[in-house]
């Protein structure tokens, strides 16, 4: 009798440390520790476990091998493993075989249970055959995720998540944005969630969904950034503009004078300090070639992150091209997907997206409807030479549905709250013009102050 397969398993813990994200994702996903019977298979999955605790994402099978927390045995075993999973599809039926074995030691450990307690002289056959049900029952529904359906008053399996709403300390539901003008009346983003920021190409998504990545890290959120347009070079001095409050063309260009540079170096580096202070980080995955929305999470499942940015979606396989029928089913398809993901891993994901002249999502409003939260704006001429970027929010699952006005130099790609005039404030106060809104907009948010801090020379 075959309970389990030590090569499958092993085999099964170096895809998890393939170099290929989307396969070792994968793999990950579909398994826990449940899945493996053998002892090194176990302490392997409890040093990934930690290693992606504590540097954020797997590690290799290279790494892994050599980690001083794994044991000589457990070395051993897996030195032995020589084949590869290289497709998602190998790499799911992997995963199945591994949970047909899971089920089979868990048929096999009923049986012997029951044959033990056949074998005592009294037996209560009404609870035996209680046990087989209830037993048989937890095996058939392996596949689905236990305690899917809930019961609130008989057989109650809610009462825990009650009393932890009312009465225990929870990780918040929103990560905030660093935009005071938006979170004090909205949060930020919700956990578990799609969000959507739409604008006119150039508008400046990139620029708002980069300075907000950068502000979420700033408060010590763990941000991973899907950048489908640019490269790695690209992103990385537009976020060092913002820092440096330096022009991101003169960056890029490398036209910066001798003190410009060790300046904007001391102000990056600053950065990363302080944001390593506050336990954020901000992970740039950078696919090879044309990849699916499927992919793209599949692969972001090997890092830890709260919150990731996917830049933009008209880029991802299968939805570019030509306006047609099946290209919006995509593009509705694609943000569906992402919101699955988000549910199940309790992750906030933003998507970036086109929309037309006239602010409107292109291509598809299926997109929206599977969105908590939806950003559009237009950047005109005039907004632009203000510096003043009027953002029209059109969906907020459980927030409130506002317009609001964010500052943006595009130069710097710094984005942050209006500094309100203290003047014209205090004309509008004395004009009984008052209002929550212009007093969220006269406050810095916590996470630009902690930015502005950075450039304090």
């Amino acid at each position: 009798m075959r309970l389990f397969s030590s090569p499958a398993e092993e085999l099964a813990i170096k895809t998890i440390c393939s170099p290929r994200k989307d396969v070792a994702g994968t793999m990950l996903s579909l398994i826990d520790r449940d899945a493996f019977h053998s002892a090194a298979a176990k302490e392997a999955y409890d040093v990934i476990q930690k290693y992606m605790a504590k540097k954020g994402h797997t590690p290799t099978f290279e790494v892994l091998c050599v980690d001083p927390m794994l044991s000589e045995s457990s070395r051993e075993n897996l030195s032995e493993v020589t084949k590869v999973v290289r497709t998602i599809a190998s790499a799911e039926a992997l995963a199945d075989r591994l949970a047909d074995f899971r089920r089979k030691r868990q048929i096999y450990s009923m049986s012997k249970a029951t044959l033990q307690t056949l074998e005592k002289p009294v037996v209560d056959l009404e609870e035996l055959i209680a046990f087989l049900q209830n037993n048989v029952s937890k095996i058939a529904q392996q596949r689905t995720e236990e305690d899917t359906i809930f019961h609130i008053g008989r057989d109650d399996n809610t009462l825990s998540i009650a009393e932890s709403l009312l009465f225990e300390k929870r990780e918040p539901i929103f990560i905030p944005t660093g935009y005071n003008t938006f979170d004090l009346k909205n949060g930020g983003f919700l956990r578990g969630q799609v969000s959507i920021i739409g604008g006119h190409t150039s508008s400046g998504k990139s620029t708002v969904a980069y300075q907000t990545a950068m502000n979420q890290a700033a408060l010590g959120y763990k941000v991973v950034v899907v950048p489908l347009e640019m490269g790695v070079d690209e992103t990385i001095a537009r976020m060092m503009a913002s820092v440096a409050r330096m022009e991101n063309k003169e960056i890029q260009f490398q036209r910066l004078t001798e003190r410009e540079r060790d300046l904007a170096w001391k102000r990056w580096r600053r950065f990363q300090k302080r944001m390593e202070e506050k336990g954020g980080r901000i992970t740039l995955y950078k696919p090879l070639g044309e990849v699916s929305m499927q992919q793209v999470f599949a692969a972001l499942h090997t890092y830890t992150f709260d919150i990731a940015y996917i830049d933009y979606i008209g880029l991802l396989a299968g939805v570019g091209g030509d306006k047609t029928e099946a290209q919006w089913l995509q593009m509705g398809n694609a943000v569906r997907y992402a919101k699955v993901y988000a549910d199940q891993t309790k992750r906030a994901v933003v998507v970036l997206a086109q929309v037309d002249k006239e602010g409107q999502l292109r291509y598809s409003k299926a997109m929206e409807e599977h969105a908590a939260t939806t950003w559009y704006f237009v950047a005109t001429k005039e907004s632009r030479e203000a510096g003043n970027l009027r953002i029209e929010m059109t969906k907020g699952r459980n927030q409130e549905i506002m317009p609001f006005v964010l500052a943006i130099d595009y130069a710097t790609q710094h984005v942050q709250d209006p500094v309100i005039d203290q003047h014209e404030e205090t004309a509008s106060t004395a004009a009984g013009d008052s209002t929550d809104a212009s007093e969220s907009i006269a406050k810095q948010s916590t996470a630009s102050k902690y930015l502005d801090d950075v450039t304090a020379d």
